[in-house]
């Protein structure tokens, strides 16, 4: 009797620390109200998650990232964002967020744009690092988001 009153309780416990997941509409409605930290974080923990793919928080995320709303400004950021959003035409924003693409484009230059797709695909905290390996007499590997290049000279 001892054992199942320890599980029970062990099993409320769990259930309690579990936390309450938000949604997008909690997330706007802190927005719409001014609350920006707190709809910073409702709705970075949906936007930027892997899948599954809300395309509503990521175009709200995308512009408090552009005009630096509970986040600090990344325009880069908010560009990858606005192309996740965009990528479903059904999708409520998506028409929006392919016409603020086009202002990103020509105010992040070629490069700038370039790493912005990457990040849309990736995602934002990827860890990926380029690296380089010298194998010694003109020999190396190099590995970056271009691909690899490999050089025996």
């Amino acid at each position: 009797m001892q054992r199942a009153s320890l599980t029970l309780i062990g099993m409320m416990a769990a259930a309690a620390s579990t936390a309450h997941a938000q949604t997008t509409g909690e997330g706007v409605a802190a927005l719409a109200a001014q609350d920006f930290a707190r709809a910073a974080a409702i709705l970075r923990a949906i936007a930027e998650s892997w899948p599954p793919r809300d395309r509503t928080a990521e175009f709200f995320l995308a512009a408090m990232y552009e005009n630096g709303l509970g986040v600090p400004v990344d325009r880069l950021r908010a560009c990858a964002l606005y192309v996740r959003a965009s990528g479903d035409a059904s999708a409520p924003f998506s028409r929006v967020a392919q016409e603020l693409l086009v202002e990103h484009q020509s105010s992040l230059g070629m490069d700038g744009f370039l790493t912005c797709l990457r990040l849309s695909s990736l995602g934002f905290d990827h860890g990926f690092q380029p690296v380089t390996f010298d194998l010694g007499a003109g020999h190396w590997i190099a590995i970056d988001f271009e691909g690899a290049t490999i050089a025996w000279a």
